[in-house]
């Protein structure tokens, strides 16, 4: 997940001419999707019995940690710009 964010996000720098600062936004994209895990396990421990059974093992797991490290990876784009 996380290689495929660094390619599709490399060449979207490259594209706007910045890829000289893929480290800086990759870095950003690892400290999302680590955040973001860290949100799921707090989420899933506060709300075991309340959450369906789909949705904590199948949908969260692989939503959340994507969603952060695509929003860790934009984070300093958007603010950029």
């Amino acid at each position: 997940m996380w290689t495929g964010i660094g390619i599709v996000g490399y060449w979207a720098l490259k594209k706007l001419d910045r890829h000289g600062d893929f480290f800086e936004f990759f870095s950003l994209s690892f400290l999302g999707l680590i955040i973001a895990v860290l949100f799921y396990g707090v989420l899933v421990s506060l709300t075991f019995k309340l959450i369906p059974y789909h949705l904590s093992t199948v949908i969260m797991p692989s939503v959340l940690p994507l969603t952060g490290a695509i929003v860790g990876f934009n984070y300093k784009l958007r603010n950029q710009n």
